[in-house]
């Protein structure tokens, strides 16, 4: 008796002791962080060769697909993958036919679609390098830049659009001279204030019918014809009489004599 006795307490301290050796464990393992989900692999059929930009382009004249390869491509030779204006015989030195950037682009489709163009053209020539997070980055910034160019299209006057678009363009020509293609989804807050920012669309604030207002002009801005030119005064206005139709004088005393940088009022 006494011997089943003692295999019973020898039982129950190994019990034990295999209980509190497995406490121990337990205390003594960190808890797994918990997983990302794993996306798939991507995977997509076989896809013939590529081919060059002239066969991919063929309707763009091979000078200007050079141009955009090597970012020489202005501004407004968008005009040039404009059909309806390739014929014009401005559009070989890249000039607008009027001088007024509102009849070579009126509306935001007129601007939106050789853009469009543009754009498949430089993320293809992007894709001849090779590098994959080069191409995704400058399909994302120019997906992005469709849409903020888009919402300013809604926001502000026209004319100043335009206008924010040259000048970001240039600024994104440069940029990629240097290597970088990561700039055209970043909104530029400098260009934003010269050209965006005081051309906002206002509402007219008449209480007549939606028909009648929309025919009226918008309150709280002057006609264009009262309008001071802020390119002139910053020299990038050079036409006289100017072609937008405001009026060339001094941003600070409204005098014709001489811009704002040379205006002897200027604190």
């Amino acid at each position: 008796m006494s011997e089943v006795m003692a295999l019973l307490a020898q039982n129950q301290q190994f019990m034990s002791a295999l209980f509190a050796q497995q406490q121990a464990q337990a205390a003594q393992k960190t808890p797994e962080e918990p997983k990302a989900p794993e996306f798939p692999m991507f995977t997509s059929n076989p896809v013939p060769p590529s081919k060059s930009l002239l066969d991919l382009f063929p309707s763009v004249p091979q000078n200007t697909l050079l141009d955009i390869a090597r970012h020489d491509f202005l501004p407004f030779d968008l005009r040039k993958l404009n059909a309806h204006l390739r014929d014009n015989s401005d559009a070989v030195s890249g000039n607008t036919s009027s001088g007024s950037i509102s009849q070579d682009f009126p509306n935001f489709t007129s601007l939106y679609r050789p853009l469009c163009t543009y754009f498949a053209i430089l993320t293809t020539f992007a894709a001849a390098g090779g590098n994959a997070n080069v191409v995704a980055v400058l399909s994302r910034g120019t997906f992005k830049y469709s849409n903020l160019l888009f919402s300013y299209a809604q926001r502000f006057e026209w004319d100043a659009v335009v206008r924010y678009h040259i000048a970001f363009h240039d600024v994104q020509r440069c940029e990629m001279r240097n290597g970088n293609y990561a700039g055209w989804g970043i909104p530029n807050v400098s260009l934003m204030g010269i050209h965006l920012f005081g051309y906002s669309k206002t509402r007219s604030t008449t209480s007549t019918s939606k028909s009648s207002s929309s025919s009226t002009r918008p309150s709280g801005r002057k006609p264009k014809d009262q309008q001071t030119c802020f390119d002139w005064n910053k020299g990038l206005c050079n036409k006289d009489p100017c072609p937008e139709g405001r009026i060339h004088r001094c941003k600070n005393c409204e005098s014709p004599d001489h811009k704002e940088g040379a205006c002897p009022k200027k604190t």
